[in-house]
């Protein structure tokens, strides 16, 4: 990738990017906030190496993280904050051994590495009526990222979309929702070709970075914008859903990362879109914040709508997905 522009990079791959720039500039202490959001297995695995060789190199590393598995056998100490203080300390021993209904009361996601279910994996299933997507190809100028990529969203389904780093799930959700037009291919809805304008009138994407999509001055102001037909008690409904009520005068860019995207996945499904596509919706959420924003996404799947979650996160996509698409890039093949 030397020769690449940073700008063409997917999230994960600039995650990398960060992490190898700090790296390369010999510090002592490396602090890594959320440094496996938006990465794929793979490079959780390359991250968890170069965090051991830190240790074996004598460095200091600490890391604020939601997604536990892959520290299991790296971590010295574990220190559980909350509401700003200090509540607990484990060995990594103690940590590792935390009984599941301990581990769960205290919000903290899986310590065993989530697989994806067999369930949802593959799953060819009747079509009656949706989304369809037929031979969908897209370049960067001669640089192809995907082609040939057929898939089905029916109305009622919540369908997950996974992948490699790079693979151009992100772009693929930008093609659907008609911000970057195809270089081939045709996405129709019951039937009906869509052109890139008509599906920006039917979509709605929540962004890897939701910073590029929070406008307004306040969190309840940002739930309005969301659609003229936004009541009050719309509103207060999805922000006490996903414990957000608390901070409703509050301006967005106040949040924290995880209180950000809850709050970007309240403005799409108050925006009554009839096809929803969330891009990482559990990055920098916890256990409890990841079972109401799966809650929610489960409630918008309705009759009269589409949902299509893209993540690297299985233990979000178990949870909610009924079938799931594996996108293979050109630099896969």
């Amino acid at each position: 990738m030397l020769g690449r522009s940073v700008f063409s990079m997917s999230g994960g791959e600039k995650q990398m990017l960060a992490f190898a720039s700090v790296y390369a500039m010999g510090a002592d202490i490396f602090v890594l906030d959320e440094p496996t959001a938006n990465l794929d297995e793979e490079a959780i695995g390359l991250l968890a190496q170069l965090i051991k060789k830190c240790k074996a190199d004598g460095k200091t590393v600490i890391i604020a993280e939601h997604r536990l598995y892959f520290l299991t056998e790296l971590i010295d100490r574990a220190i559980f904050l909350e509401k700003g203080r200090i509540v607990r300390e484990f060995t990594g021993a103690e940590f590792s051994a935390l009984a599941e209904n301990e581990r769960i009361s205290m919000g903290l996601r899986s310590l065993k590495r989530p697989e994806l279910s067999p369930q949802i994996e593959g799953v060819n299933r009747e079509f009656r009526g949706g989304l369809e997507v037929r031979g969908l190809s897209f370049s960067y100028g001669r640089e192809k990222v995907f082609s040939g990529i057929d898939l089905n969203a029916g109305y009622g389904e919540i369908i997950g979309i996974i992948g490699r780093n790079g693979a151009g799930k992100s772009t693929l959700s930008r093609c659907l929702c008609g911000l970057i037009k195809e270089s081939g291919g045709e996405i129709l809805l019951d039937g009906v070709r869509l052109k890139d304008r008509t599906r920006r009138r039917q979509s709605f994407l929540v962004m890897q970075d939701v910073n590029h999509q929070l406008f307004s001055d306040s969190v309840a102001n940002e739930c309005h914008m969301s659609s003229e037909d936004v009541s009050d008690e719309k509103a207060d409904k999805a922000l006490s859903l996903l414990d957000l009520s608390d901070f409703k005068d509050k301006h967005p860019m106040a949040l924290s990362g995880g209180q950000k995207q809850r709050l970007a996945v309240a403005t799409a499904i108050l925006s009554g879109k009839k096809i929803l596509i969330f891009d990482e919706p559990s990055s920098g959420l916890d256990y409890r914040r990841m079972e109401s924003v799966s809650e929610m996404i489960r409630k918008t799947a309705s009759d009269d709508r589409i949902v299509i979650v893209v993540s690297h996160d299985y233990e979000l996509l178990n949870n909610i997905c009924d079938r799931c698409f594996c996108v293979t890039g050109e630099k896969d093949n």
